[in-house]
This record gives C-alpha cells, structure tokens and sequence, in this order.
C-alpha cells in the first residue's frame, strides 16, 4: 500500500472517540485485515483507495459509514455507486445486516433512494450517480463513492463535491481503476503533499488474507496482463478501457490486399462474422504465416451475395478452415458445409467472446499476426476496442458506443480457426 507522504496519519483523540461509541453499536464481529486497519484510522478528510477485486471494500465502507452516523446526531452519510443497484447490492445489503432492531428507527425505507434511519436521527441514503436530480439536496457529512472510477466526472465535480462545502464533510473513494479519469486525478492528489486533506492508498487484491494466492495466481493466468494489473493490482493502466495497445508499431506491415495463394504459404484460417442489422458481414483470411492475406466486408446484403463472398474467398485460399459465426441459425452455415468447406461454427456467448478476444490479445502481444497497413476499419475498431468489469469482477470485451466489432470478431475468429495440417490436399 502507498499513501500520502503529508498530512496526519493517526485520527484526532476526539474522532477517536467518536469512532470507537459507533463502532460499539455496530452487530457484527468482521476485523478489518491490515490493508483496512491503515485506511480506517487515518485522519484525511479525503480518501482514495484504488483497490483490487476482493479487497474488502464494501464490508470496510459499510463500517465506516455506519460508525460515523452512529457516533454523532443527526448526521447525513451518503452511499453513491454508478447504478442504484450496486448501490443497493454493495451498499445497503452490507450495512442493514450490522445494526440490531432497537438501533434501527423504524424499517428502512424501500422506494428510491433506500434510506436507513437510526435512533439519534442519523440517516444513511443509497443513490446513483446515472441521474443528477438523485445528487442534489442539502449537506453531506460522511459521503461513501462506491466504485468511484466509474461514476462520471460530472456526479463528483458537479453534484457530490459541493455537497460537502457547507458541512466541511469527509468523503471515501473507494474502487477498481478505471482509466485516468477524476478518480485518477484525486489519487494522484493523495500521492502529493500539495494536498495534506487527501489521501490516497494502492490496495491490491494480495492484501485480503481471506482470498488464496492460488485463486489470484490462477486469475493472472486467465486474463491479459493489464486487465490483471487493473482488476486484481489496483493499477491505473494506461487507456485502460483499451484491449489492443501497441499494434501499429508491432504487428502492421505495408502490404496490399488481397495477397494471391501463390504469394501466402496456405494452409489458411479464415473468420467470418455475419451482419446483425447495421453490422457488416465480415471476411478475414490468415495464411501459415500469421499474415492477414485477404479482408472484405459486405453490409445490408443478402444472404446469398454473402455466401458467394465466402466460398468464393474459401474457394481461392485452399486448403483452408472456416471459423463461422453461428449464433443465429442461418442456413449459411450448412450450405457451406455442404459445399466441402471445412467449418468450425461459434456461438457467441460472453464465455466465448472472452476467449476468443484474449486469445486474440495474445496472439498480437506475441507477434504471431501481421496486420496490413491498408486495412484500416479492421485497424481502428483493434484501436477502439475496449473492456468494461462488472461489480462481480467479470470482464465484458465490446466496441464503444458508436462503434463496430465486426472486423476484430472476424480476426478473432480466424486466429481461432484449427489447424490445418499442411498436407491436406487442396481437393476436398
């Protein structure tokens, strides 16, 4: 863990004291590990904590949260997450379950936002940063941003930090990075002695005792190193929503399309994504060589235009293995088989989509695919691609708003393509 290098790191004799009456009526007999101990008694005003999946920070905020309404009348502690469900699934289902009836002022209030109301007036709100008009009211003493590199720059600098003006109220930022955003900034904040009020802590996964290096050891395994560095190290990764870094200068050659068999040693892997609407229906061709020999795309045509496109390209790279997107029944996919071409259908599931984009990633990190230099939709959606983590920790890869993934699915899906031995004849 690293924290500011100014500033108090013990907690005033009086917060001490307030700290310590609510911590007395809280039901629970949870211990905070190490990594929580350094963050519960330190005295900034302002805390960030970039923090690994399974640290723990939901069960800490949730005893911070309620100590503080607990020690002091009439106090108002604000829970924002990204979405009210998370908001109400890490906020309000971690708390209500520590306070015992005769603390609790009646039965927590379930129209939104959920409020929980203690005997001396306290009172806990949960709230989503999606809407403005949920942000906005009186004074916040003790405010909790759960998941706070994904809450807008706007819910903080706009709507949250000036809830806390008046009341001189202490705030706790607590999440998984999420790029450099104003989560990003404030953790810098807490790296400076400029900034004596804030401080700001790097908590990786490593330091819950109750999560087994081999399971962290074992997630390093199944993800791409700086998906890893972010979800389970707590690092602010460069362009963190970005998959692809690098391939411009690593894997782009200039070369034009298409490459004639005579000049790509086969056999080929080809990927086709087909069209979904306003998609485009998709052809990649790899040779032996890793090399993207051939690329055409189709958009609003008709199934019979797209599978002329394919067994024409299946026809020419021989011999050769389809990888096609099978998600929808279309005839396509028999036709094909039906025509001799070798086939491995896919079905897109979030299972596969992941396996399929990370092998993709490994392939390219690897140098094992070249990319021409002319192909350039295929290179800008690798450059836009991105990947969003849910709450549970679980990766989604996807094109940004706006955008396509037909080009990288396809390439994906060509890198996937099995194997082709070499002395397979060209006629089938």
């Amino acid at each position: 863990m690293t924290e500011s290098s100014d500033g108090p790191t013990e907690e005033s004799d009086e917060a001490a004291v307030d700290a310590a009456e609510g911590r007395a009526l809280i039901r629970s007999p949870w211990r905070p590990h190490l990594g929580q101990q350094a963050i519960m008694r330190h005295a900034a005003r302002f805390k960030i904590v970039a923090c690994g999946r399974r640290w723990g920070k939901s069960e800490m905020c949730a005893h911070l949260a309620l100590e503080r309404a607990l020690a002091t009348p009439n106090t108002t502690v604000w829970w924002v997450a990204p979405t009210y469900d998370q908001a109400n699934d890490y906020g309000f289902a971690n708390l209500k379950p520590l306070l015992s009836s005769d603390v609790l002022a009646g039965a927590p209030k379930r129209t939104k936002p959920r409020c929980i109301e203690v005997v001396n007036g306290s009172r806990i709100s949960f709230r989503s940063a999606e809407r403005e008009d949920s942000l906005r009211g009186g004074g916040v003493d003790f405010l909790v941003i759960d998941e706070a590199g994904a809450v807008p720059d706007r819910a903080w600098t706009e709507e949250l930090r000036p809830t806390l003006s008046d009341t001189l109220g202490e705030m706790v930022a607590i999440g998984t990075p999420k790029g450099r955003n104003w989560f990003y900034r404030w953790y810098q904040r807490g790296q400076s002695a400029d900034y004596p009020a804030v401080a700001s802590w790097q908590a990786p996964t490593t330091q819950n005792p109750h999560v087994q290096d081999a399971e962290i050891e074992s997630a390093a395994g199944d993800m791409p190193t700086r998906v890893f560095e972010q979800e389970y190290q707590a690092v602010f990764v460069d362009d963190s929503g970005g998959v692809f870094q690098g391939v411009r200068e690593r894997n782009v050659v200039d070369y034009e399309l298409p490459v004639a068999p005579r000049n790509a040693p086969g056999p080929y892997r080809i990927g086709v994504d087909f069209a979904r609407v306003e998609d485009w229906t998709v052809v990649v061709v790899i040779d032996a060589d890793g090399r993207v020999v051939a690329f055409e795309r189709l958009q609003q045509a008709p199934w019979t235009r797209i599978e002329a496109m394919v067994d024409r390209l299946a026809s020419e790279y021989t011999p050769h293995r389809l990888a096609l997107d099978a998600t929808r029944d279309n005839k396509i996919v028999q036709d094909l088989q039906d025509a001799g071409h070798r086939v491995d259908p896919v079905r897109f599931t979030a299972q596969s989509k992941r396996t399929l984009i990370e092998n993709l990633i490994t392939a390219l990190e690897t140098e094992e695919v070249t990319l021409p230099g002319v192909a350039t939709t295929l290179l800008n959606e690798l450059e836009v691609f991105e990947f969003e983590s849910s709450g549970s920790g679980r990766v989604r890869y996807t094109a940004p708003a706006g955008f396509h993934d037909d080009c990288v699915d396809a390439l994906a899906l060509a890198v996937s393509a099995a194997p082709v031995r070499k002395t397979i004849s060209s006629t089938w």
